[in-house]
């Protein structure tokens, strides 16, 4: 059986452009990997809503090809958000922004109206970094996919709390197609 390509997620500061060391951990703006561990899970905090809607942080999450493994061509990037496990009942809105440039300080809303897939995308909606569908290199800034901007939206209906972090209850997923 062929062993799959290795995806890593890259979570950047939203403030300094990473471009050119998109795939290092070791530029300025890295904040960490986002994986399976204890520390690696994408957390959108405390959300102040008691008035009014209230929005998270935006984060800016990079995935890329760590080792192509037995794989020659990775197609069909398909980024959504697979659980939302153990929210309390009210309104929320996971937004997204995809870019294959980074803009710095950008904040998204839900007045943006673009929201995470929260079932698997019928078709491609992340590319590579310079808008090509495939990537066929591991390691390479080059071979990034785009620029991922989340954050997360809980209106008036919702208890305040802390969201995202390290019970899973929030996941996002990366599903792809390789030869």
């Amino acid at each position: 059986m062929a062993t799959p390509p290795t995806i890593k997620f890259n979570q950047f500061s939203n403030e300094t452009s990473p471009s050119g060391e998109r795939h290092l951990q070791t530029f300025s703006g890295w904040v960490k990997e986002l994986d399976t561990s204890s520390n690696g899970f994408l957390d959108f905090g405390t959300i102040n809503n008691t008035n009014s809607k209230g929005t998270s942080t935006t984060h800016v999450v990079v995935p890329f090809v760590s080792a192509m493994n037995d794989a020659t061509t990775i197609t069909n990037f398909r980024f959504w958000l697979s659980t939302q496990n153990s929210l309390t009942a009210g309104t929320y809105y996971f937004n997204q922004h995809v870019s294959g440039v980074f803009v710095s300080g950008l904040q998204v809303t839900d007045s943006s109206g673009v929201y995470s897939s929260t079932s698997l995308p019928a078709s491609q909606n992340v590319n590579r970094q310079d808008g090509f569908t495939t990537v066929s290199g591991a390691n390479s800034d080059d071979e990034v996919l785009e620029y991922i901007y989340l954050s997360m939206t809980v209106d008036t209906d919702v208890s305040n709390g802390i969201y995202g972090g390290s019970d899973g209850s929030i996941r996002y997923r990366l599903t792809y197609d390789y030869v």
